[in-house]
């Protein structure tokens, strides 16, 4: 079985407790189905998870990110490719844009969303998961740091 490994974030934007978070859309294709989800790409072998996850965020969205450090989460799934199994980890973090203002290269459509919003858009399981994981994540930090985003 063939092995992939990608990174990506939850990226938010705005201040504790107003904050949308971006939803990428692509098209359906002969090649995938219709999809929501979070910008995320394949990991080069000469970077680590959070480069991987910066650039691929910066290459999709235009977007420059802050990470937001003590959130990491993995979801791992399997596909189909040429009729062979792929076994694939996605490693995503949780990042801040400083501006909404997206320009995509990759996707058809983007959406700045509440955490209500954005939860409905998603379709998969391991999706709403991460985005409870880190919309919780984030409620946690900013009553800890007391920092105003």
């Amino acid at each position: 079985m063939e092995k992939e490994k990608s990174a990506g974030a939850v990226v938010f934007y705005g201040k504790w407790p107003s904050v949308e978070y971006l939803i990428l859309y692509r098209k359906a294709s002969n090649s995938f189905k219709e999809f929501y989800g979070f910008p995320r790409g394949k990991i080069e072998s000469n970077e680590t998870e959070k480069q991987a996850a910066l650039r691929e965020i910066k290459e999709e969205t235009s977007l420059d990110v802050e990470l937001i450090p003590g959130f990491r989460h993995e979801v791992r799934f399997l596909f189909k490719r040429n009729n062979q199994l792929v076994a694939k980890t996605s490693v995503f973090f949780l990042a801040k844009a400083n501006t909404k203002q997206v320009r995509l290269t990759e996707h058809d459509a983007f959406f700045w969303l509440s955490f209500d919003e954005a939860i409905k858009k998603l379709k998969f399981k391991t999706q709403k998961e991460l985005l409870e994981r880190a919309h919780h994540f984030l409620h946690q930090y900013f009553k800890q740091t007391r920092l105003d985003f």
